[in-house]
């Protein structure tokens, strides 16, 4: 007769919630052995276990308080009271029975009932001064434990608060019924702060614990989406996002744009098996990725076996055009190196100005646009297997430091006719 909240939960979340209820499970092990099992009911939803791990601290405590109480009444002779505590005993028997069942309110209500009956009776016998009323705290504490059940929660919290003013209005300045020592009146008010106490204390030990966990689980996410963000984004792109910054497109005057694609990938693919061709391309954009992040260059994306990055964004650098083209140079002696033998490469470059900016909702990326970005990649897709053919633009700013080979004019699909030139390497000092 559990029931469970509306709010979907994921796994994992459930499992960071148990550990505080594993832990309290554990100490009423042997009680709930007794009791059938070592396990929470299977259908119990999960949502419902950290008020179910609660309840193995308050029931045997409750039905231990009670069997003293037998004791002190049955010594003072006060057999009605005696009576009304081996009721009390089976009562928490029973709720504690109803919770492992998973009947977690029924068995919440059982236990309820009882405080409150006991609160009444024991001080009308007894009178004001002994303090009984202090239990009804629990289950105002205790019921807040549970998941949702808002009715519930509020009709107990809303009653146990009025039995108490009853109990005060009514019986405060009543003669007992059962005439005791001021000792005795003593020694009961101080067992029934400590007892009722102890049970806040259940709950509050419960309640920090929950609370710790989340904290914990709530700086692991945290952690954990701030670095999934990083990987994505550029980190200064990732902080102005997380600043609150919802539209993020900046334009750059002058920065290096290359693009990268394998030399006969198509028919590759056609010989090897798909793990093979997953496995060779992981290998090879982890080391492209390596190297880019030792030249401080920005990874825009991959399109297949194709290569994007970008020298100057998303912050601006005077070397854009030396770091690529360094990049690029060392790009081509990396791809020597691989289990399938040497891959080939061509390699395009080209510099100017550019957008770039963040687009998408629920998976973002980092992109860049403009008649530079596209020139790149017709510089690739013009380029030669092996080589690295630059724009005139990017060549004119390098031509003091590194060597290149004119190929004159080329066809350009969607430019016309461009000067190109191969990067051969750094001038020999």
């Amino acid at each position: 007769m559990s029931v469970a909240d509306a709010s979907p939960r994921r796994p994992e979340e459930d499992n960071q919630d148990l550990s505080q209820t594993d832990r309290l499970l554990k100490k009423a092990g042997s009680v709930r052995t007794l009791l059938g099992g070592v396990q929470p009911p299977a259908d119990l939803p999960p949502e419902d276990r950290r008020y179910y791990g609660a309840g193995w601290g308050v029931y045997p405590l409750a039905s231990v308080i009670h069997v003293l109480f037998f004791v002190m009444f049955a010594g003072l002779g006060a057999w009605k009271l005696a009576a009304f505590n081996v009721l009390s005993v089976a009562l928490w028997i029973v709720a504690a029975v109803l919770h492992h069942r998973g009947f977690l309110m029924v068995g919440f209500v059982v236990g309820w009932g009882e405080m409150v009956a006991h609160a009444v009776v024991a001080t009308y016998y007894l009178g004001w001064d002994v303090g009984f009323y202090f239990y009804l705290l629990c289950p105002m504490s205790g019921v807040s434990l549970m998941r949702g059940r808002g009715v519930f929660k509020a009709f107990i919290i809303l009653t146990s608060a009025g039995v108490y003013f009853a109990i005060y209005l009514l019986l405060r300045n009543s003669a007992p019924e059962i005439p005791v020592s001021v000792f005795l009146v003593n020694l009961f008010y101080v067992g029934n702060v400590v007892s009722a106490f102890t049970f806040l204390a259940i709950f509050a030990n419960y309640f920090s614990g929950i609370a710790g966990q989340l904290e914990a689980s709530l700086a692991s996410e945290y952690e954990r989406s701030d670095e999934l963000l990083r990987n994505i984004l550029p980190q200064e792109i990732a902080e102005r996002l997380k600043d609150g910054e919802t539209t993020i497109a900046d334009r750059f005057e002058m920065v290096s744009v290359l693009f990268a694609d394998i030399s006969g990938f198509t028919e590759l693919s056609s010989t090897v098996t798909p793990q093979q061709l997953v496995r060779m391309l992981n290998d090879v954009f982890s080391r492209i990725d390596e190297l880019a992040a030792r030249y401080g260059l920005e990874k825009i994306k991959t399109i297949g076996d194709a290569y994007m990055v970008a020298a100057g964004i998303p912050v601006s650098r005077e070397d854009h055009a030396e770091a690529i083209a360094d990049f690029a140079l060392d790009l081509l002696e990396l791809l020597s190196d691989f289990e399938e033998g040497s891959l080939d490469m061509r390699i395009g470059i080209h510099s100017g100005p550019v957008v770039a900016g963040v687009i998408g909702k629920s998976k973002f990326a980092y992109d860049m646009w403009g008649d530079t970005v596209n020139t790149a990649a017709r510089m690739e897709s013009h380029g030669v297997a092996g080589g690295i053919q630059v724009s005139k633009v990017t060549r004119d700013l390098l031509k003091h430091i590194f060597e290149f080979e004119d190929r004159g004019e080329l066809e350009v699909k969607g430019k016309g006719r461009m000067c190109t030139y191969l990067l051969r390497g750094k001038v020999a000092d």
